[in-house]
């Protein structure tokens, strides 16, 4: 994971300001961070969309083998949680855009102050970014 995310920083330094135009420091930063970790995950993961179907077919088979014609009821129900499993997971990753959006806001909100930390520490304005960073985070917090 660490390998892609410096790979992906190194391509974004080589990038032109042209290229990165209407991308915010915040924006690029989240986008390498969530890129390494849907690569990281297909990696892990990416197996159970074959191994998934073929399971539930063996244990359906052994459940009809051993259990005979009663089987039937707890293999259509297996197959009818389907559906309701890909409701759940469309619903989880509309939450994950949505806290993808306030990631970005809180880590661009950083970025600028610590680019302007001068500015920041000598008008005092150390309380109200934290206070700003908080709410933001609070926002973030509601969405897990």
């Amino acid at each position: 994971r660490s390998a892609v995310v410096s790979a992906a920083h190194g391509h974004v330094l080589s990038m032109t300001p042209r290229g990165r135009a209407g991308l915010t420091s915040g924006e690029i930063q989240n986008l390498v961070a969530v890129d390494a970790q849907k690569l990281f995950e297909l990696a892990q993961e990416g197996h159970y969309s074959w191994s998934c179907p073929l399971a539930m077919i063996i244990v359906s088979f052994l459940l009809l083998k051993e259990l005979g014609i009663s089987a039937l009821v707890g293999i259509v129900t297996m197959f009818l949680i389907v559906p309701f499993v890909q409701w759940v997971v469309r619903k989880m990753m509309h939450i994950r855009k949505l806290r993808v959006n306030c990631s970005d806001a809180r880590v661009e909100s950083t970025s600028a102050m610590l680019q302007g930390i001068r500015f920041t520490k000598l008008n005092r304005y150390e309380e109200k970014f934290i206070d700003r960073v908080m709410s933001m985070r609070m926002k973030e917090m509601k969405l897990l």
